[in-house]
């Protein structure tokens, strides 16, 4: 991992994947904690986080990082294009420092279409009622 000292912003960590397949893919990112035990050191409740694609700004997250260490922290849902058109940026425009560890993007389907596929009749369910 790498680490930054709240600043303005002039400190990123990039995270340019390589889409084989189109689609749209949920986005986490990982932190961990400075020092031996979480609050060894102060870091960012809202270290900036900004989800690119095609070139463009889509949003900006802000992460708190006092919390969700050593897990995969969903970023929301996202869709890229095929290639190297998106991207994810970690900033140090936060009010404490800010943790630099892993993103990870997993393929959850094609398109934005919604499921209408209606599911199957409920299987050996008991309504109990009470009064």
């Amino acid at each position: 991992f790498a680490w930054s000292a709240a600043g303005s912003g002039e400190n990123t960590a990039t995270y340019t994947p390589t889409i084989g397949v189109p689609g749209v893919y949920e986005v986490f990112e990982w932190h961990g904690h400075r020092g031996s035990t979480p609050g060894a050191y102060s870091q960012a409740t809202n270290a900036k986080v900004q989800v690119l694609f095609n070139s463009a700004v889509d949003t900006t997250i802000y992460v708190d990082q006092t919390a969700g260490y050593g897990r995969w922290n969903s970023l929301g849902l996202y869709y890229f294009s095929k290639g190297k058109t998106g991207r994810v940026v970690l900033s140090n425009a936060a009010n404490a420092s800010v943790l630099s560890d892993a993103v990870q993007f997993v393929y959850r389907r094609s398109s934005w279409e919604a499921d209408l596929t209606a599911p199957g009749s409920p299987q050996n369910v008991k309504v109990t009622t009470v009064h």
